[in-house]
This record gives structure tokens, sequence and C-alpha cells, in this order.
């Protein structure tokens, strides 16, 4: 099928179109091929068509073997020292010039992207398919339709956490989950000042610098305690939360109130 100069998958749902036939032909065989065998990984969600691109996933990402060279800032870790000499180069250097939306937390180290993301996220011009069951909303259809099969499916079997509220659609989640999360051996490190705990030193001290950090300059709101590091968050906050002309929907049973009928709905299904 041909839109214009650009060739368009014709299968429902999909929205990949592209200006090479050959690549279309490529992306059917490899997408939407049914006689296709995937090999699953048990540890995660990455599927390869080739058992040898399994094998080598496995080798390089469940590999108990593998000294990992962990950020002191972030979670970030890498198998290889240049590896994580770039990332503390791009990520945590001082004397980066970040580019930061006016409209949420996104920032950028180049104008470009900012544009970008402005123009994908905060362009008013764009229709957005919402969910009707959550608040979930996307740009395309098909994006949409993928969500509601895996997060609305009926039919999905759950895998429930015998310790927290966790749930996951395949056991090895839950087994990586209950690995990390309720792993008696795990070594915690706590804050001080709050409830706060983490795994690993470089989160404590990241939860540190920008939570308890006296440096920090605060903006609050003047009409609860919400406060924020930037004026932009505070802007998004009043006219989220402290618009008089959003129109709340109350719940008949309880005070939750939503601005989103879908919430209201969501929310009833689950409490009452």
């Amino acid at each position: 099928m041909k839109d214009g100069k650009k060739f368009v998958c014709s299968k429902r749902g999909c929205s990949y179109r592209t200006n090479w036939k050959c690549s279309l032909i490529r992306h059917r065989a490899n997408i939407h091929n049914e006689n296709v065998t995937w090999h699953h990984c048990e540890d995660c969600d990455y599927k390869a068509k080739q058992k040898s691109h399994l094998k080598m996933h496995r080798a390089l990402i469940h590999n108990k073997n593998v000294t990992w060279h962990h950020c002191e800032d972030c979670d970030y870790k890498a198998k290889r020292k240049d590896s994580l000499k770039q990332h503390r180069a791009l990520i945590h250097n001082d004397n980066m010039t970040w580019h930061h939306c006016e409209d949420c937390d996104y920032k950028a180290k180049q104008k470009s992207h900012l544009k970008m993301h402005r123009a994908a996220i905060h362009n008013d011009n764009v229709t957005w398919h919402h969910c009707e069951d959550c608040d979930y909303k996307a740009k395309q259809k098909s994006n949409l339709k993928l969500h509601r099969a895996l997060i609305h499916n009926k039919n999905v079997t759950w895998h429930h956490c015998e310790d927290c509220d966790y749930k996951a659609k395949k056991k090895s989640h839950l087994k990586t989950h209950r690995a990390d999360i309720h792993n008696e051996n795990v070594t915690w490190h706590h804050c001080e000042d709050c409830d706060y705990k983490t795994k690993q030193n470089a989160n404590l001290k990241k939860h540190r610098a920008s939570i308890h950090n006296e440096n920090v300059t605060w903006h609050h709101c003047e009409d609860c305690d919400y406060k924020a590091k930037q004026k932009s968050d505070l802007k998004k906050h009043r006219a989220f939360i402290h618009n008089e002309n959003v129109t709340w929907h109350h719940c008949e049973d309880c005070d939750y109130k939503a601005k989103d009928k879908c919430s209201i709905k969501r929310h009833v299904a689950s409490m009452h």
C-alpha cells in the first residue's frame, strides 16, 4: 500500500511506514510473520528468532560472573570502564548546560532535542487517544490498542507476590522482583532523615543530595504543602491542582475526586 511517497504497513493496528519497499517487506517478515518461532529469555522480556541471539543476550545481560562498574551518582552500570567514563562525562558533567522544558521535568543538552520534545509532548494540536479504563493516553490508536491488550486484558493470568501487592504477567518477572525486593541477604542503605532505603550507596547519596540538601531553593505552593525545586514544576502543579476552571468528578462513596471520569470509574471498581 502506498501513501504519498511512503509505503505503509497494511496490518491492522500497525503504524509502520517507510520510503523503501524493501524495508516494508523486511518489516512484515520480521514483525507480522506468524510462522516465526520466538526464543524467549527466562529472566526478562527479551526474545529472539535465533537461539544464538538468545544465548548471546543471556551471556551479556544475565551472566552472574560479569564484573559490573557502577556509577557513584545514579543506577547506571556498565561492563566496561570506558562506557562508565562516557556515561559520567555525558550525564554527571557539572559544566554541562542543560535546556529545561518549561512545562515538565524534561531536560536536554541540545536545544533541538528540547524543541522536538515540546513539539511531541506539549503540542496543543496533537490529538490524543485516551484509554477508557485509566489515565493512559497515546497519539496513535495502535499504541492505545497495545496498551489495552497488555494492561486491561481480562484473560491475562497474573502472578502475585506473597509478600506485597506486586504482580506480574510472567513468572520470571515475579522471580526477579522477589530476588530484588524480598531477598533477606540484601544489605539496605537507610537514609538518616527519612524512610528512604536503597541497595546502593550511590542511590542514597543521590537521594540525600536531592531531598535533604539544605542549599536547595524550594518553590512553595501558596495553597498547599507542595514544593518544587523548579518553578516550572510548581507552575505545572498549580495548573493541574489549583485550577479553578477544572471540573472535578467526585466519588459518591468517599472523598476521592478526579478530573477524568475514567479515573473515577477505575477508583470505584478497585475500592468500592
